[in-house]
């Protein structure tokens, strides 16, 4: 992806750069709306990777649980979106209970939905994390029984985070510990 494959909009919905044969997604109503309630967000990212979307359509609370450090440290969890339909005001209200507390989003029987408070690059770098992830998981869940992180571990996971200088899942201020996120 280069920067000529890509739309960039201001918060007020007008088109910042696109190449001359690039228009708006119709999930802008998306896009706004977090931005817009999450002025910590630098970039969204709206997508359809085929493991991310097989999650979507089969089981996507699977995502919601602590598998490996890296995507708890570097996302959190993954919330679910219930469906409506794609380029509607409704499409993009189902993200509100959950646009404070999480970054990242499936969108159920459509995609998934990234954000990052770091910029575009580094949003498509957390999108190709949790892209993974969901193919380990699902290959873990062929090969036998995997076991999600427990909660001590999580304790263990916000001390690096500490350490590290990165911040909670969500709108600062509104996770206070990471086993609010992730559930027993």
């Amino acid at each position: 992806i280069t920067f000529d494959d890509i739309v960039i909009l201001g918060l007020d919905g007008a088109i910042r750069h696109a190449a001359p044969s690039r228009r708006p997604t119709g999930e802008s109503y998306i896009h706004l709306r977090i931005l817009r309630k999450r002025p910590d967000i630098a970039s969204v990212i709206h997508a359809h990777p085929p493991w991310l979307t097989a999650f979507a359509l089969a089981n996507p609370r699977l995502l919601r649980k602590a598998w490996l450090p890296e995507p708890v440290i570097e996302v959190g969890p993954v919330a679910l979106t219930e469906y409506a339909e794609p380029l509607t005001e409704e499409l993009a209200s189902r993200f509100d209970p959950f646009i404070e507390r999480y970054n990242a989003f499936l969108m159920r029987n459509h995609g998934v939905v990234l954000l990052s408070a770091e910029g575009l690059g580094r949003c498509f770098e957390l999108l190709e994390m949790m892209e993974v992830t969901a193919q380990t998981v699902a290959v873990a869940h062929l090969l036998g029984r995997p076991r999600a992180l427990p909660a001590k571990a999580l304790k263990g996971l916000a001390q690096v985070m500490r350490t590290r200088e990165i911040r909670l899942p969500g709108l600062p201020g509104k996770v206070k510990d990471l086993r609010e996120l992730y559930p027993s």
